[in-house]
């Protein structure tokens, strides 16, 4: 699968940085029940950053998304 754009209801902490809480996949809404792992690439060529989250939702998927820091965009990578 390649990356596909998606929207994402996302809550901002204090800190400023978002977290997501519901997104939808193919039509379908999914809720994220918990963020099991938080993590920020960095292209070495292009400086770009993303910030990325392996996501657990209420439909039983895990599922590996990013916000493209420079497109100010959400993407899905993978759905398990």
């Amino acid at each position: 699968m390649s990356d596909v754009r998606i929207e994402v209801e996302a809550h901002a902490g204090y800190r400023g940085d978002e977290r997501p809480r519901r997104f939808v996949v193919e039509g379908e809404p999914v809720t994220v029940i918990e963020i099991l792992r938080m993590w920020v690439e960095e292209d070495q060529e292009s400086r770009g950053r993303k910030r990325s989250f392996l996501v657990k939702g209420n439909d039983g998927f895990l599922y590996s998304i990013y916000y493209d820091l420079e497109l100010l965009a959400w993407y899905l990578r993978s759905r398990e």
